[in-house]
């Protein structure tokens, strides 16, 4: 995996949420308004093991209100990708954040994987 920072992309649009394709580069957006921190996972294809680039959102460079986003260049149509994000675990309040998990983006125009399902996921 190359951990790579927002360093190399642009700060990117907060609107529209989801993944949208531009010439040459794919603007990603997201809303988390609790959120502390913001991962972007991109993936080579559907059934890599292991995410081959990981974008840590910077807040101040890449957080509109409560939406992040991220413009990554030489991204395009069919790009697969996932988010982690981290913030207060407060479950009366509805805030169950888990850094821990691979989110699937809630815009996505599709969804693939592998023929794999666990309840515990």
């Amino acid at each position: 995996m190359n951990d790579s920072g927002p360093n190399d992309c642009q700060p990117g649009s907060p609107a529209p949420l989801g993944a949208t394709v531009e010439p040459g580069s794919v603007n990603f957006a997201v809303y988390a308004k609790q959120a502390t921190t913001v991962e972007l996972l991109l993936f080579d294809a559907p059934s890599a093991p292991a995410p081959s680039v990981v974008h840590r959102l910077d807040p101040r460079l890449n957080r509109t209100g409560p939406y992040w986003h991220l413009r990554v260049p030489g991204a395009g149509h069919g790009q697969v990708y996932g988010w982690r994000v981290d913030g207060p675990q407060d479950p009366a309040a509805g805030l169950l954040y888990d850094g821990d998990k691979l989110l699937v983006d809630p815009y996505a125009r599709a969804v693939v994987g592998q023929d794999i399902y666990d309840r515990r996921a």
